[in-house]
């Protein structure tokens, strides 16, 4: 089936997480881990500027961003802590903390400042934090950021715009890079085959050549070149470090000796044996990948793994992405089998052996958590760091990537069910298998809820209409949630932006205001009266004038936070793994990538489509109630005996997902507005801003902060999540099929989240049950349509786990694009999930 080459049973069905004892004991202990705020990374960067200087250096001379970046990163590497936990298979932690929960003080991480104090204590989420690890916080780190953080430093330079202060009210858009730039996917394949010691080297002869060419230091590409080479040198001494620590720690074993405590042990009982085991294996591949590249799939992972840990040190864990994994380690596990000899045991032992490597490293993925303060866990929540892998689809040549390891990778996700990384998988029509995509409906029905399915032929289409080549389209994975980047050479920060779809008509309605916020936002429209709209089309203009005036807003606030990162955050270990900063001189911030795009995500449009139709039907078709008596019952939440009776003639208007032809022409309009406005706005680095439809959880935030709608939905409630259809909607799965199939793929280029509920019956077999899910992917995806994830879990159950989290601790659903834990939502979140229309499988 597909490339499998040496599987006798892709499915891999005598294999389950029993087999994997070390790996039940890992994903048990973190489960029962508390999350610890780690100081370590803040410390050490406010060190450094402390010391060297940051707007200036230590000469009083203007210190270059780039150069002063890249010697940061490889201090902050080279003082981190080297850290082998006694259960580690792979070396190294993304903080010092088993579960830790970083900070980056000169993004973000400042909003967490008031709440030290209250962080372990806070019902949902909470953080623990140890008192030198506040003292440091609020004595020595924050107030050096208070003013140079990205946000600050914004607000100084471009006198508080009104584009900025509307994002700080949070309902009407959201801006990331307040907090991130991210969102992106390095090239692995070339630091696996090329090694540090050669990427070190292509960047020395590029800062000899650019030397010769300039008189003075000044020279911003020379700076570069030399930020990039202290950075990647960074990684090195932090390998040099973990190898030294596996031989202090191999030699107390040996001897005898506790490694953590120096109490004498009996380095004969099997745990102490496997131990010994495990380091010498980390001590051979750590002494080799500090310089040189991979020779076999132990050091591909390691130092995937390693490197991986270090772009966390440099950039926030939020929306980094993993990329094509099976793609990439793919030659490495074929030299491993082809060493084994051809007994059924041997290859066994190395297959269980690769398993048991890559659920090692899913689990060390799980090491660190994205900081939340309070209010976000109260607005959004549940989100973990969005580490997206991608699996299967088409190799950059067009032929089938489908191969052992995509197999793999799906069993071992399936015997883990993690939220993170966030599985992701591409399917294409005509390159893979039927059997494969059963598989893909067969693991999230045993998981409830991953991986998301790709059709991967519309998406490369849609990327290649988008100017990327094809073997650079087809080379693409998901990011983040499900955003698609072309890896390696694509910097597109695919979730710069949460726009609220629904504001423009709050704003609308309430002449200028909306309803939360005390001040003006504009008089663009006229006052919301049937006077002044005496026909639809004069009111879905109104709309639209200030749908532009929004999203004009936010990409103004991206561009002004984009070119402030340029001189408060350049990324050059980033950009060391990336095609084109090398070769332009440039940063990744400033266009060194070969595609530079923004991405946005746009939240809410099935509620604007059926409010507008709701509008277009009672108001101008029946006349059964005009504009300003609409509002009012809008204002009553639908509350009076006579509101009940516009209600009804609500409910009895098509909606979004009902496959109605007039409601699918205005959803196509409405997307065709938004792609065209967002399109034709270039941003900071020179690129084109491509608009998705998916909501991570902000459905629910927005909604939150929002007020009653036409189309029914009443205040505060949340919105429809991605370009799912309203629960109203339809009780036929196949016409929400139907209406998202027919969304114009080429004008959602940073992709769409279509959520399922669909369960079981009680009375199908298994094989009934993954027939009927095969049935409604294959259609959706033979329509057209472009993603579809599912959670497969009855509202019957979500109820009991709001009634008894401790028996569903490790319950996974699918929000908007990513996993999370059920028990660890806020209850607009789970209650969001319990009402989402339940489709019979």
């Amino acid at each position: 089936v597909d490339n499998v080459k040496l599987l006798d049973d892709p499915y891999l069905g005598t294999y389950s997480l029993s087999d994997f004892p070390s790996l039940l004991e890992m994903k048990n202990r973190w489960f029962t881990t508390r999350a610890w705020i780690c100081h370590e990374r803040a410390k050490n960067v406010t060190q450094f500027h402390r010391e060297n200087g940051f707007e200036e250096n230590k000469d009083g001379n203007r210190f270059d961003p780039n150069l002063r970046q890249g010697m940061m990163t490889r201090y902050m590497l080279s003082h981190k802590k080297p850290i082998i936990w006694d259960d580690d298979i792979l070396p190294g932690t993304t903080t010092s903390k088993r579960n830790g929960v970083q900070i980056y003080p000169e993004l973000g991480g400042v909003g967490i400042w008031p709440e030290l104090q209250t962080a372990q204590s806070r019902y949902l989420n909470p953080y623990m934090i140890d008192d030198e690890t506040i003292d440091i916080l609020n004595n020595y780190v924050f107030p050096y950021w208070m003013n140079r953080n990205i946000r600050e430093k914004v607000r100084s330079r471009y006198k508080n715009a009104l584009s900025q202060r509307l994002d700080e009210f949070f309902c009407l858009y959201f801006a990331w890079k307040t907090q991130a730039i991210s969102h992106t996917i390095p090239d692995f394949d070339t630091l696996l085959r090329d090694g540090l010691e050669i990427i070190g080297k292509r960047i020395a002869a590029k800062e000899r050549k650019e030397r010769e060419n300039v008189t003075s230091d000044s020279n911003s590409a020379l700076n570069f070149y030399k930020g990039m080479k202290f950075a990647v040198e960074g990684v090195s001494l932090y390998i040099k470090h973990l190898l030294h620590e596996a031989q202090q720690q191999l030699e107390n074993l040996k001897n005898g000796k506790s490694p953590e405590t120096g109490e004498l042990i009996d380095i004969n009982i099997g745990k102490n044996i496997r131990r010994i085991s495990r380091l010498e294996n980390m001590i051979d591949t750590l002494e080799h990948v500090a310089e040189g590249p991979a020779r076999n799939f132990r050091d591909a992972i390691t130092l995937t793994w390693i490197f991986w840990l270090c772009l966390h040190q440099e950039n926030m864990n939020a929306g980094l992405s993993l990329g094509r994994l099976d793609q990439v380690l793919y030659p490495y596990y074929l030299k491993d089998m082809e060493a084994v000899s051809k007994s059924k045991s041997e290859v066994d032992a190395k297959i269980q052996e690769i398993i048991k490597l890559i659920g090692a490293f899913y689990l060390k993925c799980q090491d660190h958590l994205p900081l939340v303060p309070n209010v976000g866990n109260k607005l959004f929540g549940g989100s973990s760091s969005d580490q997206a892998l991608t699996l299967g689809g088409v190799k950059p040549d067009g032929e089938n990537a489908v191969n052992d390891l995509t197999y793999i990778f799906l069993k071992v996700t399936e015997m883990l069910s993690l939220r993170d990384p966030n599985v992701n998988a591409r399917y294409h029509l005509e390159k893979n298998s039927i059997e494969y995509l059963q598989r893909l409906c067969e693991v999230n029905i045993n998981t409830t809820s991953t991986p998301s399915i790709h059709n991967d032929g519309e998406m490369i289409d849609t990327l290649i209409k988008h100017g990327f080549k094809p073997q650079d389209a087809r080379n693409w994975g998901a990011t983040g949630c499900v955003e698609p980047t072309s890896i390696g050479k694509h910097f597109g920060h695919t979730n710069c932006m949460m726009f609220n779809m629904v504001a423009p008509l709050e704003i609308l309605m309430y002449n200028g205001y909306h309803p939360l916020i005390h001040p003006k936002i504009n008089s663009l429209t006229p006052n919301f009266i049937q006077d002044n709209y005496k026909d639809f089309d004069s009111f879905y203009s109104a709309y639209k004038k200030q749908f532009r005036f929004l999203a004009g807003q936010i990409i103004e606030y991206n561009n002004h936070l984009g070119l402030v990162h340029q001189e408060i955050h350049p990324t050059p270990l980033l950009s060391a793994l990336f095609q084109g900063p090398l070769e332009k001189g440039k940063d990744l911030t400033r266009g060194g990538a070969i595609y530079n795009s923004s991405g946005a995500a746009l939240v809410a449009l099935p509620d604007v489509v059926d409010s507008i139709i709701a509008i277009k039907k009672i108001v101008y078709e029946k006349q059964l109630i005009n504009l300003e008596d609409f509002l009012n019952v809008m204002k009553r939440d639908f509350s009076a005996p006579k509101d009940k009776v516009i209600l009804a003639e609500i409910n009895k208007i098509p909606k979004f997902g009902s496959d109605d032809a007039i409601t699918n022409e205005l959803a196509k309009d409405l997307v065709s507005e938004s792609y065209n406005f967002f399109y034709n706005h270039e941003n900071y680095r020179g690129g084109h801003y491509f608009v998705g439809f998916w909501s991570m959880s902000n459905h629910v935030a927005f909604g939150k902060l929002s007020g009653t709608l036409p189309s029914g939905r009443l205040r505060g409630k949340p919105f429809t999540p991605g370009l799912t259809p309203s629960p109203t909607s339809t009780d036929q799965l196949l016409e929400n099929i139907k209406t998202i199939a027919k969304i114009n793929c080429n004008q959602t280029p940073n992709n769409i989240a279509f959520n399922v509920k669909l369960v079981p019956s009680a009375k199908d077999t298994h094989e009934d049950t993954l027939k009927h899910f095969l049935g409604y992917t294959k259609s959706y995806f033979d329509l057209g349509g472009l993603q579809m994830q599912f959670n497969v879990v009855t509202s019957k159950l979500l109820r009991d786990a709001m009634t008894h989290p401790e028996k569903y601790r490790w319950l996974m659903v699918r929000i908007s694009g990513y996993n999370a834990y059920f028990i660890s939502l806020n209850r607009d979140m789970q209650m969001e999930l319990i009402e989402r229309m339940e489709f019979k499988a």
